[in-house]
Order: structure tokens, then C-alpha cells, then sequence
């Protein structure tokens, strides 16, 4: 019987070739578009999710409401928040804040690199999932001078990752300095979306600035919570310690914003909530944060509100709480600091209806958006104020 069906689908489909052509190829090219369509979808999903903490492990987030009651949520923070956060909330057993530089110029072994360097808190390897090759994760980053190359920047330099004890210099805008590198990590997977060349202590950046402003908004925080807590529980905390540490900086603020022209409005409440790690690639609406590799997905509306808002906490010059990020830009260099978000859209140019089910489409309409984003602890560093018109006599 089923010889008897083969033979029968056989000479239909001979007897119309043009049409079994048609439909094989069509059928496979479905089939591939599908397979694709799948692979693509498992490897977006699996960003992030080989953090053995991942369950305790969130990003600090900040939501910002204007004097209109415009509000914006954005996936950074600035220096502050994490410490005074452990500090005041027991839940939290500890935070890493991630912030860093593209194009760091290194120099070792008689080679010199510019390579992605990030500064973050000594529970890195702690709390990520980003095992040593060479060295003691507990002590890698104990030492403001110290480093820890990935497996591959330490090939480039040296040939080899047996090289824990040896020095590699870093040049900045105060000059150049030897850091001792204390550890060698594997390389980051492609699945994730913290990624590094070099990992730097973020007690080194006190060295090149400090900055105790609760406005600013330039890195990532990242919050371990301990076992069994309540991740909303931990969220109402947050607006009672920003309130106790940060009301004389959001009102002076506000001084600063009345005496002067204001470009990007006063910002009368911050709020901070906990996201999953996990959802760090997928985000849609929040800003992509400098160590991503910018996808699709991103907003080009909260990219603008990144650089925006992070230059948003200016205090007049004179007062006490002045933030000096501006120093850092100085010192690192400009082209250092840098921050690029990068996103390409593709559209099609020409359609052209063939049938009622054939459709015809040549060509591709290709859109490459780039914002730069410059830290700076003064929104009007570089900004000249109108002059007042003049009175007629």
C-alpha cells in the first residue's frame, strides 16, 4: 500500500516539475529560516545565565521623575549607591560596581595594546562566574595596582598565561604606571554580557577621581542579595537611604537648575529598583551599558537619556558636594572616557507584488546610529550660556 502511494506522489510530482521545484525549494528554505530562527532565539536567551548566582544576583537600576512627572528608568548608577546600599540594608551581602574604558593603552613585554579594560570591586570573581586560569580570585584585586588579563590579552603580550608576578604598565592622563598582574581569567564566553580584555580594582579610580554624588549616573551596579531575600522587600529600602544621604545634593540641585538656563530639566526623585542579571542582553527599554555589545534591541531614545541624565547632577562649583568626574575625563583623556552605542537597522528599498501570494523585494536600506557619551560631574562644563538681552533706553 505504501509502495502503491510513493509510486503515485512520484509521478505527480514529475509530471509538474516546475511546481515540485518550487515547493522543495521553498520548503527547505523555510526549514533553514526556521532552524536559524531557533538558534538564534537559544543563544539570546542564554546570556548571562552561567552565573552560578544568578538567582541572588540583580542590577541596580534607576528610575528618574522629572517636575512633569516624565519618568525614566535606566540601567546605571553611580559610585555611591553600592556601599551605602550594603551598608544600611543587612539583605544584601554584597555589590560589584562595573565601570571601565575602551582602548586602554597597556604596555608589556616590550608590546603595546589598547584593550577594554573594566574597574570593579574586589567580589568580581566572587560573585560572577568568570574562573581564574592563574591566581587567587579572593586576592586578584585586593591591590589598587594591581590587574588581571584575560587568557588571551596575556597571550598577546607575554605568549604565554603563566605571567602572575609580573609587571604591565598602564598609561592614563596622569603619566604611566606599573600595575602588578596578579591574576590570568578565562576568557569571557560569548554568551555574556559583561565583557573584558583586562580587570582593573575600582579602588584604582580613586587614585584618578573621587566622587560621592547620589546623581550621577555612569556605571553598572550590581547587588548580591543573601539566600531567601525578598528582592521588593530590599527595593523599598533603596528611596529611605537615598533620602537620608542625598536630599541636600538633589536640593542644591535644584538651586543650581533655577539659576541657570536647565537643558535637560530638574529631576525632582530617583528611585531605584533590582532587575534580573539575566536580562541584561534583552532589555528594551533601558540604556546599554559600556561593556555590552550593543544589539537591535537597544532604545535609541534611552541611550539619549544615558548620556543625559548622567550629566545631570551638576552642583554649582562652589559648594562642598561638587562632583570631580570632570577631573577623571581630564586625566583619562577624552578619547579614553568615550562611550559608543552603536545600533544598525536594515529595511528593504523596493517591494514589488508579484501575486496574490508572491511578493518581491530587492535591495536593503542599511541605518548606522552612534552616540558618544562623555562622564561629567557638570552639564554645563562646555556650554556657554545666552547672554541676556540688552535694555533699550
Amino acid at each position: 500500500m505504501f509502495k502503491n502511494y510513493f509510486k503515485t506522489a512520484w509521478r505527480h510530482l514529475w509530471r509538474n516539475k516546475t511546481f515540485t521545484v518550487i515547493n522543495i525549494a521553498g520548503l527547505s528554505l523555510g526549514i533553514a529560516c526556521a532552524m536559524l530562527a531557533i538558534l538564534f532565539v537559544n543563544n539570546e536567551i542564554s546570556f548571562d545565565r552561567f552565573h552560578q548566582n544568578a538567582p541572588q544576583l540583580y542590577r541596580l537600576t534607576t528610575t528618574i521623575t522629572d517636575a512633569d512627572n516624565n519618568k525614566q528608568t535606566l540601567g546605571t548608577s553611580g559610585q555611591v549607591q553600592g556601599p551605602a546600599f550594603k551598608a544600611a540594608i543587612p539583605e544584601i551581602a554584597d555589590y560589584v560596581r562595573i565601570w571601565g574604558v575602551n582602548n586602554v593603552n597597556l604596555t608589556g613585554n616590550n608590546k603595546s595594546l589598547a584593550i577594554k579594560t573594566i574597574y570593579a570591586d574586589t567580589g568580581f570573581f566572587h560573585v560572577f562566574s568568570f574562573p581564574l586560569l592563574r591566581g587567587n580570585p579572593a586576592q586578584a584585586s585586593v591591590n589598587p595596582n594591581s590587574i588581571v588579563l584575560s587568557q588571551n590579552t596575556a597571550i598577546k603580550f607575554f605568549g604565554t598565561d603563566d605571567i602572575v608576578g609580573k609587571v604591565i604598565q598602564i598609561e592614563e592622563g596622569g603619566g604611566i604606571k606599573n600595575l602588578l598582574i596578579s591574576g590570568v581569567a578565562k576568557n569571557a564566553p560569548s554568551n555574556s554580557s559583561i565583557q573584558f580584555d583586562a580587570v582593573i580594582p575600582f579602588s584604582y579610580t580613586k587614585t584618578i577621581f573621587k566622587d560621592d554624588n547620589w546623581l550621577n549616573q555612569y556605571l553598572t551596579t550590581f547587588i548580591f542579595l543573601k539566600p531567601f531575600a525578598n528582592s521588593k522587600e530590599v527595593e523599598q529600602k533603596f528611596s529611605k537611604v537615598f533620602a537620608l544621604n542625598a536630599q541636600s545634593q538633589l536640593a542644591a540641585s535644584h538651586q543650581f537648575n533655577r539659576l541657570q538656563v536647565s537643558l535637560t530639566g530638574t529631576f525632582d526623585r530617583f528611585d531605584y529598583q533590582l532587575t534580573k542579571t539575566d536580562s541584561l542582553h534583552l532589555n528594551l527599554g533601558f540604556s546599554r551599558s559600556w561593556f555590552q555589545t550593543p544589539n537591535s534591541y537597544d532604545s535609541e531614545y534611552a541611550s539619549a537619556w544615558y548620556g543625559v541624565v548622567a550629566d545631570s547632577g551638576g552642583i554649582p562649583a562652589n559648594s562642598s558636594n561638587d562632583c570631580v568626574i570632570a577631573e577623571c575625563t581630564q586625566a583619562v583623556g577624552i578619547s579614553d572616557q568615550r562611550s559608543q552605542i552603536r545600533t544598525y537597522n536594515v529595511a528593504p528599498t523596493l517591494e514589488h507584488l508579484l501575486g496574490s501570494n508572491a511578493v518581491l523585494t530587492l535591495g536593503a536600506f542599511v541605518r548606522h546610529d552612534q552616540y558618544n557619551y562623555y562622564p561629567s560631574g557638570d552639564p554645563f562644563a562646555e556650554w556657554q550660556a545666552p547672554p541676556f538681552p540688552k535694555r533699550r533706553e
